[in-house]
């Protein structure tokens, strides 16, 4: 915090917080005796997400660095788009580079310089690495037995929301499809937070009109 030019008398205050809270635990249903925390904080502490952006901010300092001296090349999403090397969100952290022995060592030297400065771990049972189609079976072994991950294709669920909106919905067309509920009202909140792409939205509409094995009578915007 002192590097980040907070000044003395603020960061003084958030380790009185930090020493002063007092925890208790519940034992077979009991609540035991109270004791201090002598180190970190628990899960859910109002401070946690605060002090971990700060210390985000070290891991996202060291991606940068590697970028500017070509270390890692990050990824693009287009041709003139800007390099992405890493995105961060609450307590997760999605890095990209480039599949070689020197890229997956340089990923690999700057989790463990993080680890080092800021006394977090990476939990690398609960990390998993995505590859490209064009990744050859030798080098995703590489990668997975450098860092120290698993190999996925399932990006799986996401703040109760997964990634794969598409098999999100079409489990709710599923489950509802006996019930009378506006099959517009279905996909409204992940199209509210995600620009779906045309063929997704195709796959969803073609599901519909499968699973009610009837026909879909749309109203016009004026009626609505």
């Amino acid at each position: 915090m002192y590097k980040l030019g907070f000044k003395e008398n603020f960061i003084e205050l958030i380790k009185r917080c930090l020493n002063s809270v007092r925890y208790s635990i519940l034992i077979n249903g009991k609540e035991g005796s109270s004791f201090r925390s002598s180190r970190g904080l628990r899960q859910g502490d109002p401070l946690s997400p605060y002090l971990f952006l700060f210390c985000g901010e070290g891991l996202s300092a060291l991606m940068r660095l590697a970028c500017q001296e070509k270390k890692i090349s990050g990824a693009k999403v287009c041709r003139g788009s800007p390099t992405i090397t890493h995105l961060m969100f609450a307590y997760d952290c999605i890095l990209f580079g480039e599949v070689s022995n020197r890229g997956v060592n340089v990923f690999k030297d700057i989790l463990s310089e993080y680890e080092a400065c800021s006394g977090q771990c990476v939990n690398f049972k609960k990390s998993k690495v995505f590859f490209s189609p064009n990744v050859t079976d030798q080098d995703r072994s590489l990668v997975v037995q450098v860092l120290g991950v698993r190999c996925s294709n399932d990006p799986e669920r996401y703040l109760g929301l997964p990634n794969m909106v598409g098999h999100r919905m079409k489990q709710r067309i599923n489950n509802w499809s006996t019930k009378y509920i506006s099959q517009g009202a279905i996909p409204t909140y992940a199209m509210s937070c995600f620009l779906l792409p045309k063929f997704l939205c195709s796959e969803l509409e073609q599901k519909q009109w499968k699973e009610r094995n009837a026909l879909v009578y749309l109203e016009s915007a004026e009626c609505v």
